[in-house]
This record gives C-alpha cells, sequence and structure tokens, in this order.
C-alpha cells in the first residue's frame, strides 16, 4: 500500500482494505471491525464511509503520542 501523499486518492487504500476485510471474512466468518479516527481525518473518514462503516462513537480529548488532545470518532461494520 502506497503512502505517499502522490499515491493519494487513487484508490490504492479503498482496495487494500477492502481486500483486507474480504479476506478476514472468508477466514473467520463473523467478524466486526472498528477504526477510530481523528475527526480531522477527513480521507479516511471517506475511506471508511465508502467501505461500508458507519459512525458508532464520539470521544473526546483523546491524549496522542505528542502530548496533543484530539477528538476522535469510532466507525465500525459488521
Amino acid at each position: 500500500m502506497c503512502v505517499f501523499p502522490n499515491s493519494w486518492g487513487k484508490g490504492y487504500a479503498r482496495k487494500a482494505v477492502k481486500w483486507m476485510i474480504n479476506y478476514l471474512v472468508e477466514t473467520y466468518q463473523n467478524l466486526n471491525f472498528c477504526a477510530d479516527v481523528n475527526v480531522q481525518n477527513h480521507r479516511s473518514i471517506a475511506l471508511l464511509h465508502n467501505l461500508g462503516f458507519v459512525r458508532s462513537t464520539f470521544f473526546e480529548n483523546i491524549q496522542s503520542n505528542q502530548d496533543e488532545f484530539n477528538h476522535e470518532v469510532q466507525y465500525q461494520k459488521r
């Protein structure tokens, strides 16, 4: 999976995550997936929506690795 900015928006992340979810479901059957995302990470939120995830929980003032406090949203897919 490419993480370089010039590769963003070309569907690589969507394909990779979709493949991973399909593989896990085929291998382990009934799974629930969740993702915690910073509310300012609009690209990741759009990706999750595109993959069928729905917003479930809001977390306020989560401390990051840089000693900052952020707001995060959890998305789930069943």
